[in-house]
């Protein structure tokens, strides 16, 4: 909650334009480099789920590489970054992609209008609108950008994704999802996904895709849990699919990724590694499992709630003025003073909203960070926003990223031989620094398959 008291303060809450240059249609022209294209613009995790979206469309770009001296059309991987936008892990897994012959299409999904910048962010982001669902139609419509290329084989694209940009590489392959955003004609011929959340259980996810799926996570975590994906992976292959999860024993998020100059190795917030939730039709929302919607209407204001709210509308008019955002964004968290406990109300009342938080329990001040959250994003409990809650202690504060030597070489080696395998890459002809990749030491890890 403190970075959007310090946002709203220090007016850092913007949005981000969209990536410069004229998008394309058509690659018939066989251009490579930065390209522009179309997809759609931030909307709602509800809008996504229900495949709706105006006739409103916004311009993101991509950057495309061949591999060295191609004569004749190759295999292809579209690459999702995560929440952050594209660094240095993207490039790099592009480039040893490029090594064993495929063409690779880097797509930035921040660069679009609506995207909001946090306060020491290097770049925007649009997770909180939709969980990086939005992600998923990009994939989509660079797969239909990508197939139109001369030197790219359209049947052989892959897509490959980390952290958000797993969760929309795992979920692009649901049908339902396909046949709300995706071309007809086009298919991914591969779906590939490092740490993705998997908490969410939407409708119809266990129908996907026959093509191969595979799955990287670490065991140690603290973003997204790998049991809760290992479960949803049992589910599909079950049924029959394709799909593999490997789990690496010591691993934390990001352990394929090696640490950035000033990147954090620690990030404080509110992490739902540990909440379930599924998508629930009749609400229509996103839910907490076991989440009952309450009745705003049969609630009865109290004289500490009228204090309560008299403290929010300081609070916000002195840390904010009295601008448009600052004003809804008072009035957002007065209309949720009924989820809110009493302890929580007196401590905002006695002591002002940052103070408050070292004052609450832990559960409390995650409590009160969900309803600043919320009205973050624009709105109240019925807003539209991903989820409700009725249970915040599942919620965790803080999350570690950890490169791992070991699980990030074991899964280099995996990856380069699904996709040696998938698209019948003869790794003994390539350059020997290429084709003798090997793991070191035991494989700590777990698969969904024999």
């Amino acid at each position: 909650m403190n970075r959007l008291v310090f946002a709203l303060a220090l007016g850092l809450i913007c949005t981000q334009a969209a990536t410069a240059g004229a998008p394309v249609s058509s690659l018939s022209n066989g251009k490579t480099g930065r390209i522009s294209f179309e997809s759609i613009p931030t909307i709602s995790m509800n809008q996504f789920l229900a495949g709706t979206v105006g006739t409103k469309s916004t311009v993101i770009s991509g950057l495309l590489d061949l591999p060295n001296n191609v004569e004749k059309p190759v295999p292809a991987v579209v690459i999702l970054h995560g929440a952050g936008g594209v660094h240095r892990n993207e490039k790099d897994w592009a480039s040893r992609l490029r090594r064993i012959g495929l063409a690779t299409f880097i797509v930035n999904s921040n660069k679009r209008p609506g995207c909001r910048k946090a306060p020491g962010a290097l770049e925007a982001t649009c997770y909180d609108s939709n969980q990086g669902m939005v992600n998923i139609v990009d994939a989509y419509r660079a797969l239909e950008l990508l197939s139109t290329h001369p030197l790219i084989e359209s049947s052989r694209i892959a897509v490959m994704g980390f952290s958000v940009g797993g969760k929309a590489s795992l979920y692009s392959s649901v049908t339902r999802f396909q046949q709300l955003w995706g071309a007809s004609e086009h298919e991914f011929a591969a779906f590939v996904s490092f740490y993705p959340a998997c908490n969410i259980r939407f409708d119809e996810d266990e129908d996907v895709s026959n093509k191969p799926i595979r799955v990287f996570h670490g065991a140690q975590d603290e973003w997204s849990s790998p049991s809760v994906c290992k479960e949803y992976i049992d589910l599909l292959i079950a049924a029959g699919n394709d799909v593999e999860i490997t789990v690496y024993d010591k691993a934390h998020h990001g352990f394929d990724s090696r640490s950035e100059q000033g990147a954090p190795s620690s990030v404080s917030g509110t992490f739902h590694v540990n909440c379930r939730f599924k998508e629930d039709r009749q609400i229509g929302e996103i839910v907490q499992k076991g989440y009952t919607k309450k009745d705003k209407t049969k609630y009865v204001m109290s004289d500490l709630d009228d204090n309560f709210s008299a403290a929010i509308k300081k609070d916000v008019k002195a840390q904010a003025g009295e601008g448009d955002f600052a004003t809804q964004f008072a009035k957002c968290v007065v209309d949720q003073v009924y989820l809110l406990g009493d302890d929580t109300k007196s401590a905002v009342i006695q002591h002002g909203v940052k103070k408050a938080f070292d004052k609450l329990s832990v559960t409390d001040a995650m409590a009160l960070d969900q309803v600043f959250s919320t009205c973050e994003k624009g709105g109240g409990e019925e807003s539209g926003v991903w989820f409700l809650m009725h249970d915040t202690s599942c919620l965790t504060r803080k999350a570690r990223i950890k490169y791992n030597k070991v699980a990030a070489k074991q899964s280099i080696q995996a990856v380069t031989e699904f996709f040696a395998e998938t698209f019948s890459i003869d790794l003994s002809n390539l350059p020997r620094a290429t084709s003798s990749i090997k793991s070191s030491g035991k494989k700590d890890s777990t698969t969904g398959r024999d």
